[in-house]
């Protein structure tokens, strides 16, 4: 893990999510009586994604301590956001498994009251992290800007079978699905 200091009270922190793969997170310093949050940018985006930076800056203004941490998608160090056409090789367990290493890390840094503040697709993925593996630390949480994760007019269970007969085919071409806000790819 590294830290690199930003601006007075403001650490960017850098951690190995998985062998090769690493993510960074902004930490803004607030008052230790408060909770600290943990603050989720949405689909595709970055801690920087105005929505969230400005979010994460009035919450470090009211006293808390904010930890802002990009996703990294399966990018090491991902520090931009991704087009709709980009090519996902990431998945809703990659990234339930990164929130939990960040609650873990908030732990670590001595935060036993920590709160779930999710923007947009960013909610859906810290409810997803509530409803595999609540760690008792978490006391709140709170989703903003919540949408529906819907994945194009096929149903679940019918895009789980085109896909195992994709590959039981041994297709090697790329799958093209909409998903949330992206409809074209």
């Amino acid at each position: 893990m590294s830290v690199f200091p930003v601006a007075a009270q403001a650490i960017v922190v850098q951690q190995e999510m998985r062998p090769g793969i690493s993510a960074n997170a902004e930490y803004l310093i607030g008052q230790r009586s408060k909770p600290a949050v943990l603050l989720l940018h949405g689909f595709l985006q970055t801690r920087e994604y105005s929505t969230v930076s400005t979010l994460a800056s009035g919450l470090q203004d009211a006293g808390y301590t904010v930890l802002s941490p990009t996703l990294s998608l399966n990018i090491p160090n991902r520090r931009q956001s991704l087009a709709c056409e980009a090519v996902h090789k990431h998945g809703m367990e990659d990234d339930v498994a990164e929130i939990g290493r960040w609650v873990n890390w908030l732990k670590s840094h001595g935060h036993r009251s920590i709160v779930l503040i999710g923007h947009s697709f960013g909610s859906l993925q810290l409810l997803a992290y509530l409803d595999n593996r609540p760690d008792p630390a978490v006391k709140a949480y709170v989703g903003t800007s919540l949408i529906e994760a819907q994945i194009g007019a096929t149903s679940r269970q019918a895009l789980i079978a085109q896909l195992e007969a994709h590959i039981q085919n041994k297709q090697r071409t790329l799958v093209t699905q909409s998903l949330s806000f992206c409809r074209k790819y």
